[in-house]
């Protein structure tokens, strides 16, 4: 455990800094395929997956992110997988949906490493609807009708996975691609992702888990730092920490095969004045495949 402990920390002060970009969201433990296509079918189960985020409670145009995504394993063939996802602030809407493969290499005894990599399409509107406090009229730079306009997407990925320890290294919007469409111009920058996280048994009953969460566009960075405590493999509570912008409240829980979790975001930034809270709720369902036998498998249901 120490070596996992010492891999972490180098992870937590390597990418130490603030910011955030793209779409955020709190409990992306709980779906690395939303970031990192070398992650589809790598628990070797059917997963359905759906996140909705209610950002800046009360805050006028605040994002609203809806998510759904799932996975399969084929066996000798890898795993596959299907994002999709809608995001809204203020006059912007965006909608994304990407396919993902990832081919997995037995290591062994030592784990399950994944190759992935995702293509899709991302498409952005503008309404038209434009409210200023001094009058725009005239102003070309601003489009008088609602536009829409979409280009390809694409991105890349690794996940290694043993019983207790888990890591992800990805990259988003690698072609960097432009959407343009008349006097509007937006350029879709290359985000890169780390995902880290160990579940050590306290006892038969009690497991905790730290994980890590890094993004960067390689201007700016952000990192969520987590602990979640697993009790009787069904339920969790867990807190994050997002540097300079909010701590987080965890908890869910396992009915089956069905997964439910809910986050609280606090903000800690200058928003705070005007909203001070976040909700977000996460729920999945997975089936694993009787079939599978591999002592590479993650007893922990949290995957």
């Amino acid at each position: 455990m120490k070596n996992h402990i010492i891999f972490l920390s180098l992870l937590f002060i390597a990418f130490a800094a603030n910011a955030q970009q793209d779409v955020q969201f709190s409990q992306c433990m709980f779906n690395p395929l939303a970031v990192n296509p070398a992650a589809a079918g790598i628990s070797k189960k059917m997963c359905l997956r759906t996140q909705y985020r209610n950002q800046w409670v009360g805050f006028e145009g605040a994002p609203k992110t809806i998510l759904v995504n799932g996975d399969i394993w084929v066996p000798s063939v890898g795993g596959f997988g299907l994002t999709m996802q809608s995001d809204k602030l203020g006059f912007e809407k965006n909608f994304s949906a990407k396919l993902a493969y990832s081919f997995h290499i037995d290591l062994n005894d030592i784990g399950v490493l994944g190759l992935g990599v995702d293509a899709g399409i991302i498409q952005k509107s503008i309404a038209g609807n434009w409210i200023a406090p001094t009058s725009v009229t005239g102003d070309n730079a601003i489009p008088a009708p609602s536009i829409s306009s979409s280009n390809w997407d694409a991105g890349a990925g690794i996940y290694f996975q043993t019983h207790k320890l888990y890591v992800g290294l990805s990259s988003t919007h690698i072609p960097e691609s432009n959407i343009k469409q008349g006097t509007v111009n937006f350029r879709n920058q290359m985000h890169h992702y780390v995902t880290a996280g160990y579940f050590h048994d306290i006892n038969p009953r009690l497991s905790l888990n730290p994980c890590l969460f890094v993004k960067s566009d390689a201007s700016s960075t952000q990192m969520d730092a987590s602990l979640i405590a697993l009790l009787n493999n069904r339920f969790w509570l867990g807190a994050s920490y997002r540097l300079t912008d909010a701590l987080v409240a965890l908890a869910g829980m396992q009915m089956g095969q069905l997964k439910v979790g809910y986050s609280f975001d606090l903000t800690t930034s200058d928003i705070r004045n005007y909203s001070s809270n976040t909700h977000e709720l996460f729920i999945s369902y997975c089936i694993k495949r009787p079939e599978y036998r591999s002592s590479h498998s993650n007893v922990h249901w949290l995957w």
